[in-house]
């Protein structure tokens, strides 16, 4: 009789069983869980994060777009046939009893989960402790699980009035036991030693528990964090790894990596990908593209590991061709790039596995975007509509927003503002999992929502409605809602007329490159022009509207030269090739009284960083927290509260994540601003440079 084998997703346990009885489902003989047995050999474990129970799962899919969640090593049990879990618990007991070290291995999960008896956990342990007397590994391996879940439970105990932190959601003691008894690693050890490969993961992976030796390790192929092992577990991951264990392997390979060790990485890798797992082929091809820790880059070989693992089924594979060819310059073809996003896409209807579910949502727009824009394809609007429509009715805010401009505008499709209407609520009303970040789609919604209302395009014109959707997108940093405030707040329409507070919103929306904007900033500076300060400011603001292509702005340009000196002239056209989009270098009001220009350093922004550190300070497998410090100083004389955002850059300077505080700094003075922040992986672990900017 064929027979097959398959792991329990609850204790790991390996099962032994009957092809026949594939597809059935069965409890689990080493804890009783139910089981429904594959109907093939190929079996992928997945671990879904404690997110998903506290509403995150978006964000978390965001995170992780380009990869699969990375199985925890499957931690085996001896193959146990399922006939010896049909019998009955006085039978069981009694060939415990006389003995029979499988049946007190069996009896002790009974009494641990309470299957067909009550729960009980020291019988459990009684049961498993006659079992390792007779020298069963696997029984030596369970007394030191039941031994770490105590810990854990006690540790939970502990700490259940402050279980959950407020400023994020999250759990504070779902992972963060910070001591494991050394009785557990003693029980592991000695199943270990006689062979036990679920024991020696074991003290692989929980061996820094405790520990600040975290290390910085990252599986390339998942962009997940590998806590790096401690010389005990690098042991057992050589003995594993010598012994045949692709998984072992492949870790063993990243951990040199992170040492480093280039030469001997590369070597444990490849021999994995010669044994045909798909984790090795991933690893190879992100260690090569990104060219890290002394592998030479070489985009063409990360190809062709990609190749490999995309044309066996890998689904992250496939999307990140997809994105390599699309994005990379070494090797962008729109043409190869549309069709690794198109075959992924179209796995949308039949994909039932929650990660490729997510992987594939990633390709709809990219997809629908091809279609719209003839990216590597032959622009077909009718077949963008479908694909944006697939996007927007699966929940995607993307797709809502870009659904609802089709209708909007009449692109594509009839012009319908009802339908924009309703895809625009959609995803301006999205729940945002963390209040720093905006999911693309929903301020743009919002602020075309603030559109409607003003002009009256598929509901009745209402200018207070309008503004409170501006708003909302002006305050998610939309540049155009942004304008819109100033214009309302400049003219009084549905607001009070408050020339301070459009002034405020000119500047944000200049700040982030909008012409219009820059031409209104430049117009406030020109009310005033006796200050050499303003005429500067104004001469910049005109000439970076004028650069854009704004007519108007460069006639404004050209009137005001004439005014200027040769010196203001020369400061004006150097502050306008320094600036950048976010990055002006002025964020001060028009000056109204000549005495206050003497206080403004043109050569220093008003608000300057002096300087920016940070350093984990706690840190398990779902995120990390970062404490830092920030130290500002104020060169200016605007005493208002201020906006910055600490950046948190990977090593090709890419920001991973940010976190935004504000001050209020007296003029001429410096402060340190002191904080922490959660971030999630894989993202945290690669964190390898700061960077502090002011928000003006």
């Amino acid at each position: 009789m064929a027979e097959q084998k398959t792991s329990c997703s609850k204790c790991s346990g390996h099962i032994a069983f009957p092809s026949e009885l594939a597809g059935q489902e069965i409890p689990c003989p080493h804890c009783g869980e139910s089981i429904l047995l594959p109907k093939s050999k190929r079996t992928i474990v997945w671990v879904i994060a404690s997110v998903v129970a506290i509403g995150i799962f978006c964000f978390g899919a965001i995170l992780i777009s380009q990869h699969k969640s990375k199985p925890i090593k499957s931690q085996p049990q001896p193959i146990v046939s399922i006939a010896d879990t049909n019998l009955s618990l006085d039978a069981l007991q009694a060939k415990a009893t006389s003995g029979d070290v499988k049946a007190q291995f069996i009896l002790g999960w009974r009494y641990y989960n309470g299957e067909g008896v009550a729960t009980n956990q020291t019988e459990a342990t009684n049961w498993w402790s006659k079992a390792a007397e007779q020298g069963d590994a696997s029984a030596m391996t369970a007394i030191g699980d039941a031994i770490f879940d105590a810990a854990s439970q006690s540790f939970q105990n502990a700490h259940a009035k402050d279980n959950i932190d407020p400023a994020t959601g999250l759990p504070t003691s779902y992972l963060s036991i910070t001591n494991i008894p050394e009785e557990c690693f003693n029980w592991y050890r000695k199943a270990a030693d006689l062979g036990d490969t679920n024991a020696m993961w074991k003290i692989i992976q929980n061996g820094n528990i405790g520990s600040t030796n975290f290390g910085t390790a990252i599986d390339p192929a998942t962009g997940l964090p590998t806590i790096q092992p401690n010389a005990e577990g690098v042991h057992w991951l050589q003995k594993l790894a010598n012994g045949g264990d692709t998984e072992a392997m492949i870790e063993i390979g990243s951990f040199y990596l992170s040492e480093t060790n280039a030469s001997e990485s590369l070597n444990w890798l490849k021999k994995a990908a010669d044994l045909g797992a798909t984790s090795a082929w991933t690893t190879l091809a992100s260690t090569y593209e990104s060219g890290n820790n002394g592998v030479q880059k070489d985009v063409e070989t990360a190809i062709s590991w990609w190749m490999k693992a995309a044309t066996n089924g890998d689904i992250s594979s496939e999307l990140h061709l997809a994105q390599l060819y699309r994005d990379n310059e070494e090797v962008k073809s729109p043409e190869e790039s549309f069709k690794w996003f198109l075959k992924v896409a179209k796995q949308s209807d039949s994909n039932t596995n929650i990660w490729d579910e997510f992987t594939v949502k990633d390709a709809i727009i990219p997809v629908a975007m091809a279609y719209d824009k003839g990216l590597g394809v032959a622009q077909d609007k009718a077949e963008a509509i479908k694909w944006y429509t697939k996007a927007a009715e699966a929940g995607d805010v993307e797709g809502e927003w870009r659904l609802g401009v089709k209708y909007d505008l009449g692109d594509g499709v009839d012009i319908d503002k009802q339908k924009a209407l309703q895809w625009y609520l959609k995803a301006a009303n999205a729940p945002q999992s963390f209040k720093t970040i905006t999911l693309p789609g929903v301020a743009e919604s919002q602020r075309n929502l603030g559109y409607l209302y003003r002009d009256g395009e598929g509901v009745t014109k209402d200018a207070q409605e309008s503004l409170k959707w501006f708003q909302k997108a002006a305050d998610n940093g939309d540049d155009h809602a942004q304008f819109e405030l100033g214009k309302a707040y400049e003219t009084g329409i549905g607001v009070l007329q408050d020339k301070q507070e459009a002034f405020k919103w000119y500047l944000k929306a200049a700040n982030q490159g909008n012409k219009s904007a820059q031409l209104d900033v430049g117009n406030f500076y020109s009310e005033n022009t006796y200050s050499s300060q303003n005429r500067i400011a104004a001469y910049k603001w005109y000439a970076l509207a004028a650069a854009q292509g704004d007519e108007n702005a460069a006639k404004l340009r050209d009137i005001i030269a004439p005014t200027m000196s040769v010196q203001e002239l020369a400061e004006a056209g150097k502050q306008a090739r320094a600036f950048s989009v976010g990055e002006s270098s002025t964020n001060n009001a028009p000056v109204v009284a000549s005495s206050a220009v003497a206080s403004i350093a043109f050569d220093k922004p008003a608000f300057e960083v002096i300087s920016v550190t940070a350093k984990p300070t706690e840190q398990n497998d779902m995120w990390w927290r970062y404490g830092y410090r920030l130290t500002v100083r104020n060169n200016g004389m605007n005493d208002e509260r201020q906006f910055f955002e600490i950046q948190f850059l990977d090593a090709g300077g890419y920001v991973i994540d940010s976190k935004t505080e504000e001050a209020a700094i007296k003029p001429g003075t410096t402060e340190i601003i002191t904080g922490e922040t959660l971030l999630d992986l894989p993202g945290a672990a690669k964190v390898s440079k700061l960077k502090a900017v002011w928000k003006r």
